[in-house]
């Protein structure tokens, strides 16, 4: 079993917590491992003849979620497609068709790596303020109305509108895939 937390606070702590809260012995635990989750890297391939970097190895994950499973999955088996399609017919520079797969798959979508970043320099106090416009609501729910209303109560945030409205593209196309 894998278990693990991230992000702006005291992973270690969380991970403990959760396990007890549903009776996992971390006394049991056989390793502890930590690290950032990659979500990019400037390579300017990922494939050459023989050869083909997958998963975190190539920062093919999600960013917004940390999620890696999914698309190290999707890339290892782009990978094995490609390299069957090589050995099969003899041509070792077939497996490029791999970095082109992978740089059209939404995995490498510009904007989740663009939108981290950006949520990455807001305040705890912006996000606190949009968190309670949403009041519970689904960002699914976010509308023109519930926008307006926002931006009447707080007018500043029409500042921030076009990081907002990347955020809501950013998730739908988490949603639309899965992750």
């Amino acid at each position: 079993m894998n278990v693990g937390a991230g992000g702006p606070i005291d992973g270690h702590a969380a991970t403990i917590a959760f396990c007890r809260q549903f009776g996992i012995d971390v006394g049991r635990r056989t390793q502890t491992i930590a690290g950032s989750i990659p979500y990019r890297y400037d390579l300017s391939s990922l494939a050459a003849p023989g050869l083909a970097i997958v998963g975190d190895a190539a920062g093919i994950t999600n960013p917004m979620n940390g999620a890696g499973i999914h698309p190290g999955l999707f890339s290892g088996r782009i990978a094995g497609e490609c390299a069957v399609a090589s050995l099969g017919t003899e041509d070792p520079p077939a497996m490029l068709a791999y970095d082109r797969i992978l740089r059209a798959s939404p995995f490498m979508d510009p904007l989740l790596s663009e939108m981290i970043d950006r949520v990455r320099t807001w305040h705890d106090s912006f996000i606190n303020s949009v968190t309670e416009e949403l009041h519970g609501l689904d960002w699914r729910a976010v509308d023109a109305r519930v926008s307006l209303r926002a931006f009447l109560r707080k007018p500043w945030i029409v500042l921030h509108a076009r990081d907002l409205l990347r955020m809501i593209r950013t998730l739908e196309l988490c949603d639309r895939y899965g992750w």
